[in-house]
């Protein structure tokens, strides 16, 4: 007796579940090691390089939304082993993946008057390029009738995006910058 007979999963379930468990955790080192680079740069060097400086920052707003931004970590993490299905083969576990990668537009609309705006704002915007891309990827991957395929499709674009972050995090370099600034027209990227 193995322990998928045991617990009573099929061997697609236990699948999916490791692989969510993958990138929940992948999901949620970038996430919180990039808020602490976040927090330093934009609290804690700003202020200790310039005391008399009038930077407009809000540490409790910042600290507020990086609160409830692992509150939805906390959903996702509980989402991991629920099999249901809503609307469009949509599971619950997609539900709060996208939440987390959107929520940075919610974060970037109340930090608009902020000067910390600037930051945000980058990582904002390619959150929503890589979940617009990986819900592309999921609802192609589906119309050949099967949401688990589709869902394990959409992880590979998040585990891109992750992996870029990682690079970005700890390479010290741009990543996604350089990126960005290569798509764009000569004239607009010189600009930046």
């Amino acid at each position: 007796m193995n322990i998928a007979t045991s617990a009573s999963l099929a061997p697609w379930q236990i699948r999916l579940e490791a692989y969510r468990l993958v990138l929940f955790l992948f999901t949620i080192a970038c996430f919180y090691f990039g808020c602490g680079q976040y927090f330093e740069k934009v609290h804690i060097r700003s202020a200790a390089s310039d005391p008399n400086a009038t930077t407009k920052t809000s540490y409790g707003l910042d600290y507020g939304m990086g609160l409830i931004h692992f509150l939805i970590f906390f959903a996702l993490a509980i989402a991991v082993t629920d099999h249901s299905r809503f609307r469009w083969g949509v599971s619950p576990y997609l539900i709060f993946l996208s939440a987390i990668f959107l929520y940075d537009l919610v974060w970037l609309a109340v930090s608009i008057r902020l000067d910390s705006v600037q930051e945000i704002k980058l990582w904002a915007w390619v959150c929503a390029f890589f979940w617009f891309i990986a819900a592309v990827v999921y609802f192609a991957a589906r119309s050949w009738g099967n949401d688990v395929v589709a869902e394990e499709a959409s992880f590979i674009v998040f585990g891109l995006y992750l992996c870029g972050d990682v690079i970005e995090l700890f390479g010290g370099k741009p990543f996604f910058l350089k990126w960005i600034l290569k798509l764009l027209p000569s004239n607009l990227s010189m600009s930046s």
